[in-house]
């Protein structure tokens, strides 16, 4: 395992994790823009098990919470 992730981090710059956790937050993103789907069942669908770690995380990545994101982006 940990030469795989030395390996997927030299090619894509980040570790398996955060390059799937940018994956999920990019999808949420789009969730956001063009659906009319709750916070809460974007996390879900995006396999979150908890809303309030999702929205913390996607705040730090995209710099606005989701709700704000939503209104921004619409």
């Amino acid at each position: 395992p940990v030469q795989t992730i030395r390996i997927f981090r030299s090619v894509f710059g980040v570790t398996p994790y955060a390059f799937l956790l940018d994956q999920k937050i990019n999808a949420a993103a789009e969730l956001l823009r063009g659906s009319g789907c709750s916070i809460k069942e974007i996390a879900s669908l995006l396999g979150f098990d908890d809303e309030y770690y999702f929205a913390r995380i996607f705040k730090k990545r995209k710099k606005f919470p989701p709700g704000v994101y939503r209104s921004r982006r619409s």
